[in-house]
């Protein structure tokens, strides 16, 4: 390894960018803030679930590395207010970065993160978090140093460190990228790391290169896909991304999975009887088994969205592992990993607790949400090496994830000073077994040979009863790993009656079918939805449905509306249809000359006592003139 290596330079305002001393990027200009991405993340539907109770990150340090001169944000900003921002570089920065402004703000704001309660923020420039931080410098090589953060975050890609004659060294960034996975699995340290953004772009490895970091790249998909080699174990063609979130640039996109991240390290901080057990790391934490970062890790991917409609329009999830050229080897779709990040989802399964394998002594059915951390499996030094958890029947209507998770093995420090980079990573593979009447029927398998998690997607069977199974292939280890498993409801985003996965577009109630409740379509304009008037109803028989005739039209000002009125019947014979008759009870309106005049005649007996008041009338009337002549 060459002695001696150039500091990395930064530019801002770009995709990605050549520099003669390494490929690196910042990945945004501007950064718009959405106000709905909080729910598109399940965070609102959390609040809803655990109101005052709801984790906020409080007492969760956290750690923020920033690319270019200038990487500090800008205290000023109200997001940042009653927060301690340290700077640990050697060399502080100069002056404020939008960028780390931007990012922070998702990461840790007081408004606009998912952990308004994170206070304590360490800073790095990405300089010094590889050269000071992880003390990748001159010979003797020092393991990383101590800190006392949970989650950090990485919104920059840098390509391989170069010598001093501007030549890459790929084993350079390979030492570099093998600290930081010894660092996650060291001390449970997670890290959040953003991919290139672009459709066609080059990979530059770090830090999304590294096994133990969580990418989380675009809902959109415009990033980074698949990871390069570095060496023999730092291998192409591996899946790139985790999650995803709906943002349009993937360093607004990290700080948000970091967030998310932050958020489950104090819900499983504050909830100790989640877990069995527990470990203290460098720093002396404590760290519940719920909080590791395989189990975080793990609850993220198995409890992501895997079809999404989004409030905001920044790409959403869509189509997801249909096509063949979008599944990847460990269960992923290529473009999205897991999916989009649900806190909603990685929370319920954590708080559903941890489940020991039937070989580690379960007490019954592990049932379909929950976790487990197994400190020792592989075969050797007396673990197992099959891990079995039986769910139980399923109800149906569902569709359920599992991602296993574990970390690269490195090393690490092997005296006072050296740091051993030799790395191996351990083999597992997942699968979900139909154990319906005592069968044992392989109904989903991922069984990566290149990756560190494998996940299962997939509809459940009303009525089947399912088993979980992890095995190693290969022979006896001894190793650790996380594993999440959650089931969840068919969803109908719309409310038009067909499930987001069967619908053409779920975000649209009036497809497929305009005649559903949830769809407002009015299609005669006359205030009532088609629904309403129904897909097949004629109320006034002229063979115009009613849902395209308006009902707020009255052609005869008769105080029915034409629909009410027949556009056929003439029901007073007058020979205007009722639709167009002001009284359809009365031949002479409209029209007069339809009215026949009759003169009405008495009957018999009555014309016989209308003569004899006639003649009566007449008599008297003779007698009054004779009386005059008197």
């Amino acid at each position: 390894m060459p002695t001696s290596f150039r500091a990395l330079t930064i530019s801002d305002c770009t995709i990605f960018l050549p520099i003669r001393r390494i490929l690196s990027a910042l990945l945004f200009c501007s950064m718009a803030t959405h106000a709905d991405i909080k729910a598109d993340l399940g965070y609102t539907s959390l609040v809803s679930q655990l109101g005052a109770a709801m984790p906020d990150g409080t007492g969760v340090a956290v750690m923020q590395v920033e690319a270019g001169t200038n990487f500090a944000p800008d205290l000023s900003n109200a997001q940042f207010a009653g927060k301690t921002i340290t700077d640990f570089s050697a060399g502080p920065s100069p002056s404020i970065s939008s960028h780390a402004t931007g990012v922070g703000t998702r990461f840790y704001g007081n408004t606009l993160s998912l952990t308004p309660a994170v206070d304590d923020i360490g800073i790095y420039s990405v300089n010094a978090f590889i050269f000071e931080y992880l003390n990748f410098n001159n010979l003797p090589l020092a393991a990383p140093d101590v800190v006392n953060r949970r989650v950090g975050n990485h919104s920059y890609v840098g390509g391989n460190l170069t010598d001093i004659n501007g030549d890459p060294v790929p084993s350079a960034t390979s030492n570099v990228l093998r600290r930081l996975d010894w660092l996650i699995s060291e001390d449970e340290f997670i890290h959040i790391a953003a991919p290139n953004n672009g459709v066609s772009v080059q990979d530059l490895p770090l830090s999304t290169a590294a096994f133990n970091v969580i990418t989380v790249g675009r809902s959109d998909a415009l990033h980074l896909t698949s990871v390069s080699s570095l060496d023999t174990v730092y291998i192409a063609n591996r899946a790139a991304i985790h999650l995803v979130v709906p943002e349009v640039f993937s360093s607004t996109a990290a700080p948000y999975g970091a967030s998310a991240a932050s958020l489950l390290v104090n819900a499983a901080d504050a909830n100790p009887l989640w877990s069995d057990g527990n470990t203290t790391n460098r720093a002396g934490a404590l760290i519940n088994n719920a909080g590791r970062s395989e189990v975080i890790k793990a609850s993220l991917m198995a409890g992501a969205s895997r079809l999404t409609v989004n409030s905001v329009f920044a790409g959403d999830v869509r189509d997801y592992r249909v096509d063949g050229i979008n599944q990847t080897a460990n269960g992923l779709d290529v473009r999205y990993g897991a999916g989009q990040v649900n806190v909603f989802n990685a929370y319920n399964i954590l708080s559903a607790g941890e489940q020991s394998s039937n070989q580690d002594g379960a007490a019954g059915i592990a049932g379909y949400s929950g976790f487990d951390y197994d400190p020792n499996f592989g075969g050797s030094a007396g673990s197992n090496s099959t891990a079995e958890y039986d769910l139980g029947t399923a109800s149906g209507n569902q569709f359920f994830a599992a991602s296993l998770v574990w970390n690269l093995d490195v090393t690490g420090p092997s005296g006072p000073s050296a740091f051993n980079d030799t790395a191996i990573r351990r083999n597992f593979d997942l699968e979900l077994i139909d154990t319906t009447g005592g069968s044992s029927i392989v109904v989903a398998s991922s069984l990566s040979s290149v990756d560190n998690t494998e996940n299962i997607w997939l509809e459940l069977v009303a009525g089947r009863d399912y088993r979980l199974r992890v095995t190693r292939p290969g022979g006896n280890i001894n190793w650790d790993y996380g594993l999440a498993w959650h089931a969840q409801d068919f969803a109908d985003s719309d409310s038009d009656g067909a499930f987001d996965h069967l619908d053409v577009d779920p975000g649209d109630p009036c497809i497929p079918l305009v005649f559903v409740s949830a769809c407002p379509t009015d299609s005669d304009s006359d205030g009532m939805s088609d629904y309403m008037e129904g897909d097949f109803l004629d109320s006034d028989g002229d063979g115009i449905l009613d849902y395209l005739e308006s009902n707020i039209v009255d052609d005869d000002s008769d105080g029915l509306f034409n629909h009410q009125d027949s556009a056929i019947a003439d029901a007073d014979g007058d020979g205007v249809v009722d639709q167009q008759d002001i009284l359809n009870n009365n031949p002479c309106l409209p029209d007069e000359s339809m009215c026949d005049v009759e003169i009405p005649m008495l009957g018999g007996m009555a014309q016989s006592l209308l003569l004899l008041m006639l003649l009566s009338l007449a008599a008297v009337g003779l007698q009054s003139r004779r009386l005059e002549r008197l």
